[in-house]
């Protein structure tokens, strides 16, 4: 049914066709409306459709007229003195709403009229929240990531949170079009290689307690970290004159695509440029010499860090005071050491056994006689950049090995 209304072509009212409500929430249906020229003196009521009756839910004049079910639950909101915006708290029900306006123009009940109706439909699902994120974060790059809801209920929007503290926080509210508002949250997140692979999540908490969530899995892009050198078939104990594949691993997005090996002499450090591969093959001696890698992407290089490697005899496979250093930043990688007092005690042997000396050195397929000067070696290591732990993870897909 409907009910007398009075439009002239001096009255204009404006409001959308149809608006959506969660139930247990309000909804605030906007609305504006322009007089006929000189009248001042009108009031305003809405109206719900119902079969043969319709039911007054707001009365500006009398409001004891309204339906006992609506009293206490609706009002006017807007400051505009042409507004006949509603609000109706815990919406419940669907239903076809209407402004109507009394004032100097009524009209008969056989008068030709339209009535400009709304349709308001009330749902039990929440919108979920939307994430806008770049494609590809870069650490230590401050980057806004933008968190934001759709609703109809401007005097109560939805609380926005996002599983992740310690960041600056922009909150906003935009009406868009026909009564729907956005709720927007931006965070100023500053990414870290840590935080590559996680689930960044943003929650939407409703004035009726209803919650949804959306999820995005971070791609962050990092220089190579935990560069380290591995023997590549894991075993921990090699045999003098063994031949040795050591690996330049490391944990990078994108994944490391250049590397460079260093053998480093007392003389000097030598960069072996026929070494560029990831991996290379040493052979385990008595020479004393240092191996290092460094590990290279499009966002910088990072180098290797300590791990030990023990050296058995080759003719009793008793384990030798000889070992290989697999590592360093700024220091050693592979370092093989050999007390001075041996060096000394296995010379006297062979020069009494005719009066040969020398041995077979380690390095990348390079033979080495000079002996060890001293029987220890000091290691040094680059100090690594602290970074702030949002959420630890391992990250064993993009790791070089």
């Amino acid at each position: 049914g409907g009910f007398p209304g009075s439009y002239s072509q001096d009255w204009a009212i404006t409001l959308p066709k149809s608006i959506r409500a969660l139930r247990g929430s309000c909804v605030v249906i906007p609305c504006t409306f322009t007089l006929p020229r000189g009248n001042k003196d009108f009031s305003l009521d809405w109206y719900k459709e119902k079969f043969l009756f319709d039911k007054i839910i707001f009365s500006q004049w009398d409001p004891s007229d309204v339906s006992e079910g609506y009293r206490g639950r609706t009002s006017l909101v807007g400051n505009e003195p042409n507004s006949c915006s509603l609000r109706i708290n815990d919406v419940q029900e669907n239903g076809t709403y209407y402004p109507y306006i009394h004032g100097n123009c009524d009209v008969s009940l056989t008068a030709n009229y339209q009535c400009h109706k709304v349709q308001v439909t009330v749902s039990d699902v929440p919108n979920e929240p939307a994430i806008q994120i770049p494609t590809d974060l870069t650490e230590g790059e401050r980057t806004p990531i933008s968190c934001s809801v759709e609703h109809t209920c401007p005097p109560s929007p939805p609380t926005l949170q996002w599983n992740r503290a310690g960041y600056k926080l922009t909150d906003r509210q935009q009406s868009l079009k026909d009564g729907v508002w956005k709720a927007e949250t931006v965070m100023e997140y500053l990414p870290s290689y840590r935080d590559h692979g996680a689930e960044l999540e943003c929650e939407a908490t409703y004035p009726n307690g209803l919650r949804s969530q959306r999820r995005v899995t971070l791609n962050i892009t990092y220089s190579p970290k935990n560069v380290s050198v591995v023997i590549s078939d894991g075993k921990k104990e090699r045999k003098e004159g063994d031949a040795v594949s050591l690996t330049c691993a490391s944990d990078a997005n994108p994944a490391a695509n250049a590397f460079t090996w260093y053998n480093n002499k007392r003389d000097g450090t030598v960069e072996l440029r026929e070494e560029q591969g990831r991996s290379i093959t040493v052979t385990v001696g008595r020479g004393r010499e240092t191996f290092s890698c460094t590990a290279r992407n499009p966002l910088g290089t990072g180098n290797s860090t300590l791990s030990e490697l023990q050296v058995l005899s080759a003719q009793t496979g008793e384990e030798l005071p000889t070992s290989i250093i697999l590592g360093g930043g700024a220091g050693p990688v592979l370092v093989i050491l050999l007390p001075l007092g041996l060096c000394l005690c296995l010379r006297n042997r062979k020069s009494q056994k005719g009066g040969e000396s020398g041995g077979r050195g380690a390095g990348a397929n390079v033979q080495n006689s000079q002996p060890t000067e001293s029987p220890y070696t000091a290691l040094q290591t680059r100090d690594t950049a602290v970074y702030y732990i949002i959420k630890p993870q391992i990250h064993q897909q993009n790791r070089s090995k």
